[in-house]
């Protein structure tokens, strides 16, 4: 006796049908799309980032001069170096070396408690760094943006 094998035909056939192709596409471009474009948004963060990082690094710069001077030469005057160029009385922009983007001013008050009353032979040094952003390529007005610090500086007691 002959054995017969049958065939079966099947409907069922192994692999991805075309519709399914399409929507696994459509979901992986949305989501790559979705993480391309925070790309420029990073980079924005990154380039604040650094400019506020030599804000704060000129802005220190100023701090130290500050306690370079003795208590009777701490003013304005000999705090700040004038831009003869722009005939200002801070150093305006362009006028920082290796930091034309950059402009400082520093000022010096007597300081003074949560009151208002003057405090006696402690003088309050403030140094503000500014810096201008343009945030995209096609903006043509500029953000400009402040780094202050501030420290006080007393009168050295002489012992005799």
């Amino acid at each position: 006796m002959k054995m017969q094998h049958k065939k079966f035909i099947s409907n069922d056939k192994a692999g991805f049908s075309l519709v399914e192709i399409l929507v696994s596409i459509t979901i992986l471009a949305v989501g790559l799309m979705g993480i391309a474009s925070l790309f420029p948004v990073a980079g924005e963060k990154i380039r604040v980032a650094d400019m506020e990082g030599k804000a704060l690094y000129l802005a220190e710069q100023g701090i130290e001069k500050a306690r370079s001077l003795s208590y009777g030469n701490l003013n304005d005057a000999n705090m700040n170096v004038p831009c003869t160029s722009a005939g200002t009385t801070y150093e305006d922009y362009g006028c920082i070396e290796e930091y034309p983007e950059f402009s400082r001013q520093c000022t010096v008050n007597m300081a003074s408690d949560s009151q208002g009353n003057p405090l006696r032979d402690v003088k309050m040094v403030t140094v503000e760094v500014k810096f201008r952003l343009k945030f995209n390529t096609a903006q043509t007005d500029l953000k400009e943006q402040t780094v202050a610090l501030v420290d006080y500086i007393g009168e050295s007691f002489k012992i005799r």
